[in-house]
């Protein structure tokens, strides 16, 4: 496994001592979902409704406080921006340089997290699901109940589960879940909840 850089944005205007580098964290799926608008998709989104949507993914990957965040020069928000958000839609396999294929049936998380248990899940072992499990699928209307039960059936991860993964892991994972249900996993991202 590939060792991947903590992720950061240089500033061009912000210092915090002598430095402009600000480390970017990982988000969780499910505080992904608490952002204002990540249901929506961004071209439909106003000027005002992105600005909060970036303002809201900075306090939530970063540990910049409001102190901060009231003096951030226009390109420093904006460079800021854009490497949170090219960093939470990355893939940590494709972060890491280690695509998962057809073939993958184990897959270690980048970012490993506890359960509501206490138990550390670091790597997840895919497992086929069954016909029964196709047809119950097919009687789920709800894209976000659809996900939620694909990911059960594949992963067996639960709601609480795949909302501690960090959007990292879960865009990574995601594909693969759907594959192991249909011939192309394409055919599940147009009816899937949108992350």
């Amino acid at each position: 496994m590939k060792l991947v850089k903590k992720p950061v944005s240089k500033l061009p205007f912000f210092k915090r001592g002598d430095s402009n580098v600000i480390e970017i964290k990982p988000i969780t799926f499910g505080d992904f979902n608490k952002l204002p608008y990540a249901k929506k998709e961004s071209e439909s989104l106003t000027d005002a409704e992105l600005f909060q949507q970036y303002k809201a993914a900075i306090f939530a990957c970063t540990d910049i406080n409001e102190g901060e965040f009231a003096t951030l020069t226009a390109p420093d928000f904006n460079t800021l921006s854009k490497d949170i958000d090219k960093f939470i839609n990355s893939s940590s396999d494709v972060l890491r340089g280690e695509p998962i294929t057809g073939n993958t049936f184990e897959f270690d998380l980048l970012h490993p997290f506890e359960n509501d248990v206490g138990e550390t899940i670091s790597r997840i072992k895919f497992k086929a699901p069954l016909v029964a499990h196709s047809e119950k699928l097919a009687e789920i209307d709800d894209a976000h109940e659809r996900e939620h039960f694909m990911f059960r059936c594949a992963c067996g991860l639960d709601e609480e589960d795949v909302d501690r993964m960090s959007m990292n892991d879960y865009l990574a994972i995601k594909p693969q879940v759907g594959a192991f249900f249909t011939l192309t996993a394409d055919y599940f991202r147009p009816r899937t909840f949108k992350a």
